[in-house]
């Protein structure tokens, strides 16, 4: 507004208008930087203001999350407890990335406030924000610290009840074992609950261990929550162990001392009841073989008197039985009572029953042991024989390779066969010795009949075998005969016709060569015809013979 005032004054005076012009000029320069000025202090402060406000929001957010660790990171308190502290801790890490963006917005903040700063307030700056950076790592730290720390704890909180959930399992199901003890009728059914319970006392003893080791384990969580009630728990389970252990213990030896009775028992029961079935063997074996010959029924006769013998040594077997299965009774089910009862009726109608009928054979005893002996040595000689002929017969009639082997098994099974008819008269004796045996078993009577039909099918098998092999060897014999005089043919005009094929003779030899010659030529048409006879044939030859045998059989003819 001067300067308007004074160009309006100075409108005439030439001077003065240039000296104001340059003022004029200078102010609006000044105006200009002024306005720079101004904008940049007002950006200045805009940014103070910013990166104060993002500073104090950085701090206060920190703060709180090192309030909220804080009450979070302690590792004492129950499960329950920790559980909660870890979820809220997972909570908090999962707020730590707007964290990480709010420092780095003031980072990025700082970064363009120090460049319109003075050094001095540069650095201020720069460390403040620098401060935060590292509150906000070692936050991050604490955390992980904190989260590893309540992990571990729970870790030992689950390996605790693991622990003591698989004791007190162990622990119900031997306590039922035990409950469920009952006496048991049979040696097995004893042993195994022997077994079952000294099984059971070994894994209680190999459970004293355990039981320490969760006893050390409540101990350190008790320690770290104050939770008294794991002490409790444990020493109930250790009590009820205690108590289970000795328990078991007692059983053992009740099985074990039921075991040993049932096993003296039958033990005694196996040696009277050997003893007598060994008199019943004997018995039955004298009654069942026959006396054919004087020296055999005075042997036998013997044996029955030396079975009577050992009448009062078996007597006193069962008496001692009897007083075993007494003492056997305390430790037995009523069912094993009342099979050992049977067992004893047993003993003792075996015993009356052998004796008294060994008494009655004494005096009935009649036997045909020679003829029995001489009927099996004659049977066993002629099944001997035909198992020999059987293997020298197996896979007849062979293929074979040559014609002397053809003629070679030919001849082999035409001599067997001779021989099986030789031995039909020894078959027909065999059947009647058989005869004269009244008392002869079906085993017997059935091995005889396999005996006669082992040497029937043997010779049907060679009859046919002699059959085939016949004819296998007179195809072959017709073959190598065609051959043989086709051969011979071939030989005899070869020499021939090197000398009649001579071209330094006379005229006259010439022309009695040249007939000699074509006299030959003719004589191919007939020996062609026996070649064609023999191609014919050896299809036949070559079914007979082995397929190693064909390269040559056809070879001959090829040839």
């Amino acid at each position: 507004r001067h300067l308007d005032t004074l160009e309006e004054n100075a409108k005439n005076d030439v001077a003065s208008e240039e000296s104001l012009r340059a003022t004029s000029a200078r102010l609006i320069s000044v105006a200009d930087e002024l306005k720079t000025l101004v904008s940049g202090l007002e950006k200045l402060s805009s940014l103070v203001q910013e990166q104060r406000e993002r500073k104090e929001h950085q701090s206060h957010w920190l703060e709180q999350m090192h309030e909220r660790l804080d009450l979070c990171g302690d590792v004492t308190g129950s499960r329950p407890t920790l559980q909660t502290r870890l979820d809220k801790l997972q909570e908090l890490e999962r707020q730590l990335p707007d964290g990480t963006c709010q420092a780095q917005s003031l980072s990025q903040c700082t970064s363009s406030l120090v460049q319109l700063l003075a050094p001095r307030e540069r650095t201020a700056l720069e460390e403040e924000c620098g401060s935060l950076e590292t509150d906000l790592a070692r936050l991050g730290t604490k955390l992980e610290q904190a989260r590893h720390s309540l992990a571990a704890q729970l870790r030992r909180w689950d390996a605790y009840e693991e622990h003591y959930g698989r004791l007190a399992s162990g622990l119900l199901g031997a306590e039922r074992s035990v409950r469920e003890f009952a006496l048991r009728a049979s040696l097995d059914d004893k042993k195994e609950q022997l077994e079952q319970f000294q099984g059971l006392l070994k894994e209680l003893h190999a459970t004293e261990q355990d039981l320490d080791s969760l006893s050390d384990k409540a101990q350190e969580l008790i320690a770290t929550s104050g939770e008294i009630r794991l002490s409790m728990a444990v020493n109930q389970l250790t009590a009820r162990f205690q108590a289970l252990l000795e328990t078991c213990k007692e059983l053992v030896k009740k099985c074990e001392q039921h075991v040993q009775d049932h096993i003296q028992f039958e033990k005694k029961h196996a040696e009277c009841s050997k003893k007598l079935a060994h008199a019943q063997e004997s018995f039955v074996e004298i009654q069942s073989l026959p006396s054919g010959n004087k020296e055999r029924l005075a042997h036998k006769l013997a044996k029955v008197k030396e079975l009577l013998q050992g009448k009062s040594e078996a007597l006193n077997l069962v008496n001692a039985t009897v007083q075993l299965a007494e003492q056997l009774q305390v430790g037995s089910s009523p069912e094993g009572w009342e099979a050992t009862q049977g067992l004893l009726q047993q003993l003792q109608t075996t015993f009356e029953t052998t004796f008294s009928e060994a008494q009655g054979l004494e005096r009935s005893l009649q036997s045909t042991l020679f003829l029995w002996s001489e009927y099996q040595e004659a049977l066993q000689r002629l099944r001997n024989w035909l198992k020999g002929l059987s293997q020298k017969t197996e896979g007849a009639p062979r293929l074979c390779t040559t014609l002397d082997e053809k003629r070679a098994q030919l001849r082999t099974c035409r001599g067997l066969l001779a021989e099986l008819t030789d031995r039909q008269q020894a078959v027909e004796d065999l059947q009647v010795k058989a005869d004269a045996i009244s008392d002869r078993d079906t085993e017997s009577q059935d091995v005889l009949a396999a005996v006669v039909e082992g040497h029937k099918e043997q010779t049907e098998k060679l009859q046919g075998a002699v059959v085939v092999l016949e004819e296998a060897v007179s195809q072959h014999e017709q073959l190598s005969k065609q051959l043989s005089e086709v051969q011979d043919w071939l030989n005899a005009i070869q020499d021939q016709t090197v000398t009649l094929s001579n071209l330094g003779l006379d005229q006259l030899a010439l022309y009695s060569n040249l007939e000699r010659l074509k006299a030959i030529e003719n004589g191919f048409a007939s020996q062609e015809e026996g070649l064609k006879k023999a191609e014919a044939q050896l299809p036949k030859v070559l079914q007979s013979t082995l397929p190693t045998g064909h390269p040559v059989v056809s070879g001959e003819v090829d040839s």
